[in-house]
Formats: structure tokens, C-alpha cells, sequence
């Protein structure tokens, strides 16, 4: 109700005021009654009827008499309960009764002679001039009584004429005072009345015997039923809600009707009789008794206030102030241990806040930073630096990043260090600047190791450069990016000469062929032995055994090959010219016997001259009868394992024993296969007298007699050990690359994720905290893809089953579920992956489980989450694939199945995963067609994700 409508009342009962108005109906038909008789009063003035009735005239008193009634008249206008009084032509006042002089709470002796004008209130004076120039006429106005206070009154105006006479007027006043109070007094009850029915209150008024006489619109709703005239706690239980009386019923209107009062309770309302739903309200109960004027009870009124929402939202804001805090508490925790200094500058360059590792940094603890300026702590030097950039980011609000400092500090005096540092502006909310975030990631390892990297990479080029073979880098188009000298001195032109040049301008026309056949095959990883016929700058053929290994970058794209050159023209040349005499010398030996001795001295010429080049390329040739097993080695042979040229006779155990013992059985096995025409060539390790390991490179050639029996091996035996070494140190440094971009990029990915868990910080709106968080987790399944590279032996494929073991506990503990009623079943087969499939799949695996987490389980119930990850062929078929599968399963090139599946309460069957409107589902359906796979759902017991997919094991 409102404030004025109880200050009318005060505490005044319904039955009270049902009784005043009634009284009140009485009393006006007594007005009415004995405004008759004033108005018969009148009449009788106005005809004559009384004694004596001076009026003033002109020149003197006119005086009009009476009949004998005069007393009797006398007597009863004295009596009346109305006022009366005569008022001549200029309003005096001739006569009034006692009412008339109460009503201006003035004696009688004090109004006659007054004028009537006095005690008409000033807004009124128009109205009752109009009134008096009628012959009869009634209105309301207001009199104003003695001490200024304003009387409602009825006035009844009837004018006194005679005959030469002038006029003068009979006045009947009743006072509205006690009817206007009741009639405010009824107007209030109406509104009362009102105000309950419309109330958004249940409000409640029940008489002394409990049952409910009146109610706002909202008690149906709350009961669910009819309840006029019903006992009110027959139909609404209302309990304790909390506290040790929690779960016991209150009576409001038992308690109200013995007097008690209740005020601001918070209760649960519970149905009885009318119960048509199984739930509960909270309500805001207040009840208390009605007392009519003699202090007695007569019922009492009960307010319930519907506060369910109010209490959801503060149970749902408890939850969330909870989260927040974990939240908070987690950050402050990253902010504590992060392995990189973070720290808080006021606006005078004052520490407000920093970590451990930051003070570890500046060799002073945490609590002596605190309030002091970075010129305290720092040394002048590197303060003297630091300290205008920094008070220029306070003044233009623009972050500056990248910084590096170098210098000393307290923590390793005398040595130089380096730190790579961010500083970024800290806003109020009106974008004013208010101090300094501080990011410190010392780089100094880092520095030390890339200027070991610069170093170990000019040792290698210096050894590149020095090599006895030619060496030469081309691009994917074969166009020429390096050339060592060895290789420009073997075609004879200057570096600038090559550069840039196609290296199909150096390839005789019948080696082209070959050389783009080899290039070829480097692209798919294959890369072979062949020689090469190059072209001089004089013209000459510049014949070369080519050692290729293809070039690739780490997203698996060819970015060309580098290539080792063997000059062997001499060679060439000595084995032409060797075939050429052999071919003529059974001709010889026919045609010329005599000339026999000057043939065979120069076979021992050609002999010493092959024995010569292959002294110089490092290539020796050999051949073992397979008749009589006897073996014969050139004097360059015998250099390569060791020995002095015809130092002993050779058998094929003594060549075996200069086999290093780990490669004798490959190297037997290669010779059967090469007499079974499938291996020409093979690398192997032999040891020296002296305990030196080398690596030979050997070609084979099987001789057949007439019927085709193999009768003979020969071959050729070159020392590859400085170019292997060479190869090695190449494919390290490849190695170190690689790693480094790993490490950097997982450094990048988690500076990421550090980002996304600072801007959540800013919205408390749940929705924007999810999409934040998802984000967040997609970003660090990258990151730790290339940290599990980084950490292991392989460059470019992950053993994926560990990377998921990892994964899923990060999750785990991402979503901090607090419900151990969930479980993971894991059935992961070791398999390896390259970074085209694994990123993807890391992913995905990422939205499914998460999913599953989020979704699957209502609070506290069991359930179980089951991740398997086997390849096609062990997968069991019969027991696994579903009908859901077939599509699938039909498909031939898939080498893994992946399964992410929980007994939760499933998927909605509304959701169709090709078709889905959920960002998680629409990247899954996106990554799984980026690897080329095959993704089902089923919904037979929970909800199970099966993605068919294939990759290339290492």
C-alpha cells in the first residue's frame, strides 16, 4: 500500500471501516432530515412568522415582528445541529446560532456584527457572491474558522425580502467536516482493496478463523488453485529454508493471529491439496495481525514475494565469483612461476607488483623491489637506458616491444647478459595511462647459442669450401644458389659465371635426360647415385659421379637438392681407352705377334695410367673369380683398405675381415643379390690396421660365360668417408633448424595463449569466457605439437599416442570438472605422424573430448570417456564397426581409425555433424576433410566420433 494510504488509516481494520461507513450512511440521512427542517425555518422567517427581525435601513432600524411561535422557532434553531445565522444587504452578520458560532469556533456575541465575508476562504468569495444573488441556492465551500483553519461546509442560502425593504438573506450552514473524513476514509478502502488485487505481491487477508476473505490477482498462481474461503495453511506450506528449523513448516497465519509479527523471512513454498507441480519458490514471507479500534484481533494480512529468480541468479553469481577466483587464483599462480619475468610499473616508475623469476633476473628479492623506482634497483647503465623509453610509453600510450637490453646486474656481476623485453601501457577507464606492464624473457643462452650456430655454419661452409669434390645447391627450377670453388675450378668459370645459371647449361645434351630423371626422384624423397656428363668453359666433357640429396622445408614442400660432384674424367678416359685395348687385343695378339712385347708394354703403360687416375679420384676396381674365388685388388684398393699396393695376395676372407663386422653380413647379402641382378652398388664401413673407420662405396658387375653362368664380379671401390662426413654434418645442422623453428614456434604459440587467459580477464559474460577458453585450448593442442617435436628424436613425424596421453590431461585439468565420477579409457596403438596430420587431428581430438566434457554429463553422474587410436589393420572389425562405419570402412586408402566416444546422454539427433551450426563440429567436419579423412557419428549409447584418416609413417 501506499505511504499515504497508511497514514490516512494508520491501523485502522477492514471491519472498522465497513462499520464507519454505514454510520456514516445513517448520519447523512439525518442531515438530510433536519436540512428539511431548516429550510421549513426559513420559510417561516421569510413569510413573517417570527417576533421581532431588525434590519438596518437607509436612515434607521426596520423592525419586523412575530408571531406568538416566537419561542418555540427560537428554541429549535438554537437546537438544530446546523448553523444558522440572517446576514443583511452587506454581508453583517444579524444573527447566528451556537452551531454557526462552532463552526468558526467563535462565541456568538463575537460573529453578529462580523461580516460573512470574514469566514468565506478567498478561493471561494466568487461562489458565494454568485450564490447570494439567487432568490435560493446551495453549494459547498469552504468557511474560514478563527486561527485560519479551513471548514468544509453545505451552505443553504435563502434571501429575506419585503415590500420597500432591502435585501437580506437567511443562512443554513452544515458542516462536511466528519462526512469528508469518511468519505476519504471509503475512498481508501476502495484503493486498499485495489492495491491487493493488483499487487504483484501474493498478498493474503484471512479472518480469525485462518480462511482466506481477500487476495491480489498473483495468490492463484502461486497455490495453482482456487483458494477463496480456504484455509490458507490448508493450501500453501511454507518452510523453513534454511537454518536448524531448515525444512520445517512456518505458519504465518497462525502466528498472526496470536499476535506475532514476522518480517523479511526467506522461506520455500511447498503445495498440499492443490499440488500440481513437483517444485518449490522461494518466497520473502512477512505476516502480521489486523486490529480494529479497540486493539482486538480481527484476521491478519500475509505478503509472499516470489524470490526464486533472485535466489538462482545469486546461487548462479556464487558460482561464478567461485570460477572467477579459481581463475584468478590460477593466473596469479602462472604470474608467480612463469619462466619469464613479469612485473608492474606505477606511473613513477615504481615496482607495484612482479615475479620471482624477474627478481631471480635483477639479483634483488621480490619485497625490495616493492615501492621502489627502476633507477633503485637497476644499474645506472642499463637504468640510464631504460628509463626515458619507458616514461615515453607513459606519455604516448603506445606500447613498445622487442626491446633488447644488454648489461650486468646484481645477480651475475662481471657477466655481460641479455634480455629481450615488451612494455605495454596500463589504461584506467577512461584511457588515461597509469603505469607499465613489464615482459623479461633473458635471451642471453639463446644469444650464445645462435652465435654457436653462426660458428659451427662457418666451420661447415669452410669445410664445404675446401672439399676435394665439387658441390653445388640448386633451386626447385635447377637453377644454381651455391657453388663451391672446388666445383668452379672444375668447370672453369668464376663464382659469378654459375650463380643464377641453369645447371642444364653445364649438362651435355645425352646427360640431361638423367640429370631431370634424378631430380625427379628427389622430389619423391629418392635420391640415387648417377654420373653426369658436364660441360667445360673450354669445351671440353667434364664426366662426375653426382651424390644428390633432395631439399625439403618444414611444411614438406621441395626446395631444391645439393649435390656432390666426383670428377672421374680421367677416369672415363683411362676405361675408354682400356676398353679400346682390350676390344683390339685379341686382334693384336693375331695380326701382330711380333709387335707382342711393344702391345704388352703398353697395356702396362695404360695399366699404370688407369692405376694412376684411380690413385687420384680415390676409386679403385677389383674382380673375384666365382669359379676359383681368387680376388685381385688395384694398388688403389689396397690404399683405400689401408695397405701398401701388392702388399700380400688378397682372398675373399681377407676382404671380408677388412668389413667392419656390423656391415659384413649387408655386404655378403649384397653380393648375392647382385648376382641375382637386383643391387649394383652399396655403402659400407671397414676398419683399418690402425683401428680407422672409413666408408667405401662399391659397384658390382656380374660377368656370364656362354651359357650364361656367372663367372666373375667386378667392380670398383671409391673412399666416400670426407663426403659422408659432409652429408652428416649437413643433415645436423638440417636437424638444429628444425628444432629451433619447433621451439620458437611453440614459444609464439604459447605467448598466445598467455594473451587469450589476460583478455578473459575483461568479461565476466559466461559466453565470451567459453569462446575464449576454446580458443585457448585449440592454440595449446598446436603448441604442444611442436613442443613434443622439439623434445624428440624425430624432425618431422610425433608419436601421436603420447601426444594424446598429454593432451587429454591438460584437458582435464583445463576444465577443472571437480566430478571424479568421470573417467578416461585410453586404447592407443604407437603411431607416427607427420605435421600435416597431426596438427589437424590434434585439433579435433581437442573439440570431441572437450565436448564431451562440456556436454556429456549432467553434474555429478557417472560416466566414462574412451579414446582409440589403431591402425586399420589391427583394428577388430568385427566387433568395432558400426553400421554408421560402413561409408568408411569401404574406403581402401585409410591406414588409422581414431575413435573419441562417452556413455554420456548423448548428442541431439536435431544435430546433423555435416550440417552442424557449432563452431566445434564445423572445424571438426573441416580438419577431417583437410587430411583427407572420413568422419561418422553414432548414437547408440552416448555419442561416438570415428574418423577414418592416412598418413606416411616415417
Amino acid at each position: 500500500m501506499s505511504s499515504k494510504l497508511a497514514k490516512d488509516q494508520g491501523n485502522v481494520p477492514y471491519q472498522e471501516l465497513l462499520d464507519k461507513n454505514h454510520a456514516l450512511e445513517a448520519e447523512i440521512q439525518d442531515l438530510k432530515i433536519q436540512l428539511e427542517e431548516a429550510e421549513e425555518l426559513r420559510r417561516a422567517i421569510s413569510e413573517g412568522d417570527l417576533d421581532a427581525l431588525i434590519i438596518p435601513g437607509p436612515q434607521e432600524k426596520l423592525i419586523f415582528t412575530l408571531d406568538s411561535a416566537d419561542r418555540a422557532y427560537r428554541v429549535l434553531v438554537e437546537t438544530m445541529n446546523e448553523g444558522t445565522a440572517t446576514l443583511a444587504s452587506d454581508g453583517t452578520i444579524l444573527y447566528c446560532n451556537r452551531q454557526f458560532a462552532e463552526i468558526t469556533k467563535m462565541s456568538s456575541g463575537a460573529v453578529v456584527g462580523t461580516s460573512i465575508y470574514g469566514f468565506i476562504a478567498p478561493e471561494d468569495a466568487i461562489t458565494f457572491k454568485a450564490l447570494l444573488k439567487q432568490k435560493t441556492s446551495v453549494g459547498e465551500l469552504k468557511f474560514r474558522a478563527q486561527g485560519g483553519t479551513s471548514v468544509p461546509v453545505y451552505l443553504s442560502i435563502s434571501s429575506l425580502q419585503s415590500e420597500g425593504s432591502p435585501s437580506a438573506w437567511c443562512l443554513v450552514v452544515t458542516d462536511l467536516t466528519e462526512q469528508k473524513k469518511n468519505e476519504e476514509i471509503v475512498a481508501a478502502e476502495r484503493l486498499a482493496r485495489s492495491i491487493i488485487e493488483q499487487a504483484a505481491e501474493a498478498i493474503v487477508v484471512c479472518d480469525t478463523t485462518g480462511r482466506i476473505t481477500h487476495f491480489s490477482n498473483t495468490v492463484p498462481k502461486v497455490c495453482k488453485c482456487d483458494s477463496a474461503f480456504k484455509r490458507f495453511e490448508d493450501i500453501i506450506d511454507i518452510r523453513f529454508s534454511e537454518g536448524k528449523d531448515a525444512g520445517k513448516s512456518i505458519l504465518p497465519v497462525s502466528s498472526a493471529l496470536k499476535g506475532d509479527t514476522i518480517l523479511g523471512l526467506e522461506a520455500i513454498l511447498e503445495y498440499k491439496s492443490c499440488q500440481k507441480f513437483n517444485q518449490k519458490l522461494h518466497l520473502l514471507l512477512n505476516s502480521g495481525p489486523l486490529r480494529n479500534s479497540n486493539g482486538r484481533i480481527i484476521g491478519c494480512v500475509v505478503t509472499l514475494t516470489d524470490i526464486t529468480e533472485r535466489k538462482r541468479a545469486e546461487e548462479d553469481l556464487r558460482k561464478s565469483e567461485e570460477i572467477s577466483r579459481q581463475r584468478l587464483e590460477e593466473i596469479e599462480n602462472l604470474y608467480r612461476n612463469a619462466p619469464i619475468g613479469l612485473c608492474e610499473l606505477d606511473s613513477e616508475l615504481r615496482y607495484v607488483r612482479l615475479n620471482e623469476r624477474l627478481a631471480e633476473i635483477n639479483g634483488v628479492s621480490v619485497a625490495d623491489h616493492i615501492g621502489k623506482r627502476v633507477r633503485d634497483v637497476l644499474p645506472q647503465s642499463i637504468a640510464d637506458k631504460v628509463e626515458p623509453q619507458m616514461l615515453r610509453v607513459l606519455e604516448t600510450g603506445k606500447p613498445l616491444l622487442d626491446i633488447e637490453i644488454v648489461g650486468e646486474t646484481l645477480a651475475k656481476q662481471g657477466i655481460e647478459r641479455s634480455w629481450m623485453e615488451q612494455w605495454l601501457p596500463i589504461t584506467d577507464t577512461q584511457g588515461f595511462v597509469t603505469g607499465l606492464n613489464i615482459v623479461v624473457e633473458e635471451t642471453t643462452e639463446r644469444k650464445k647459442m645462435e652465435r654457436e650456430l653462426q660458428e659451427s655454419e662457418e666451420k661447415y661452409r669452410n669445410i664445404v669450401e675446401t672439399a676435394n669434390e665439387g658441390i653445388w645447391i640448386l633451386d626447385p627450377e635447377a637453377r644454381i644458389t651455391y657453388v663451391n670453388q672446388r666445383m668452379a675450378e672444375m668447370l672453369g668459370y668464376n663464382h659469378e659465371e654459375i650463380i643464377g645459371r641453369s645447371a642444364w647449361d653445364f649438362t651435355g645434351d645425352e646427360g640431361k635426360e638423367a640429370a631431370k630423371q634424378s631430380m625427379e626422384k628427389g622430389k619423391q624423397r629418392i635420391d640415387r647415385d648417377h654420373e653426369l656428363k658436364l660441360i667445360s668453359k673450354n669445351g671440353t666433357p667434364l664426366w662426375t659421379i653426382v651424390s644428390a640429396k633432395a631439399l625439403f622445408d618444414k611444411d614438406g614442400n621441395f626446395m631444391g637438392s645439393m649435390k656432390m660432384l666426383t670428377n672421374i674424367t680421367e677416369r672415363k678416359e683411362a676405361e675408354v681407352k682400356l676398353k679400346q685395348t682390350l676390344n683390339n687385343l685379341e686382334k693384336l695378339v693375331q695380326e701382330r705377334t711380333i709387335e707382342l712385347e711393344k702391345a704388352y708394354g703398353s697395356l702396362k703403360e695404360s695399366e699404370r695410367g688407369l692405376a694412376e687416375a684411380q690413385k687420384m679420384a680415390h676409386i679403385g676396381n677389383w674382380d673375384r673369380s666365382l669359379i676359383t674365388n681368387e680376388v685381385h685388388w688395384s694398388d688403389e684398393v689396397y690404399r683405400i683398405f689401408g695397405f701398401k699396393p701388392k702388399e700380400f695376395g688378397v682372398t675373399y676372407s681377407t676382404y671380408l675381415n677388412c668389413v667392419h663386422p656390423d656391415d659384413q653380413d649387408r655386404v655378403i647379402k649384397a653380393a648375392k643379390q647382385a648376382l641375382e641382378g637386383k643391387l649394383s652398388s652399396i655403402d659400407y664401413r671397414i676398419v683399418l690396421n690402425n683401428g680407422e673407420e672409413r666408408v667405401v662405396h662399391e659397384e658390382f658387375k656380374v660377368v656370364f660365360d656362354e651359357k650364361s653362368n656367372p663367372v666373375q664380379l667386378r667392380g670398383t671401390v671409391q673412399d666416400i668417408t670426407e663426403r659422408k662426413k659432409a652429408e652428416e654434418t649437413l643433415e645436423k645442422m638440417d636437424k638444429i633448424r628444425i628444432k629451433e623453428i619447433h621451439h620458437r614456434i611453440k614459444n609464439n604459440l604459447q605467448v598466445i595463449c598467455s594473451l587469450l587467459s589476460l583478455e578473459a580477464e575483461r568479461f565476466s559474460d559466461e559466453k565470451m569466457l567459453e569462446t575464449l577458453k576454446e580458443s585457448q585450448n585449440r592454440v595449446a593442442s598446436m603448441a604442444l605439437i611442436h613442443e613434443e617435436l622439439y623434445k624428440g628424436d624425430k624432425n618431422d613425424t610425433l608419436d601421436f599416442a603420447a601426444y594424446l596421453r598429454k593432451l587429454t590431461a591438460d584437458l582435464f585439468s583445463s576444465y577443472n570438472l571437480g566430478n571424479d565420477n568421470i573417467s578416461l579409457k585410453m586404447d592407443l596403438e604407437q603411431v607416427y605422424l607427420d605435421m600435416d596430420t597431426a596438427i589437424p587431428l590434434g585439433i579435433i581430438v581437442n573439440e570431441l573430448f572437450s565436448n564431451s566434457l562440456k556436454h556429456a554429463f549432467p553434474a555429478e553422474s557417472e560416466g566414462e570417456v574412451h579414446i582409440s587410436l589403431r591402425r586399420a589393420e589391427t583394428f577388430d572389425k568385427g566387433n568395432n564397426v558400426s553400421d554408421s562405419d560402413q561409408h568408411c570402412n569401404e574406403i581402401d586408402n585409410f591406414r588409422y581409425i581414431l575413435r573419441v566416444a562417452d556413455n554420456g546422454k548423448g548428442i541431439s539427433k536435431e544435430i546433423e555433424i555435416e550440417n552442424a551450426d557449432s563452431l566445434g563440429l564445423q572445424l571438426v567436419n573441416i580438419l577431417v576433410n583437410q587430411i583427407d579423412g572420413c568422419v561418422e557419428l553414432s548414437r547408440n549409447c552416448g555419442t561416438e566420433f570415428t574418423i577414418w584418416f592416412g598418413d606416411k609413417e616415417p
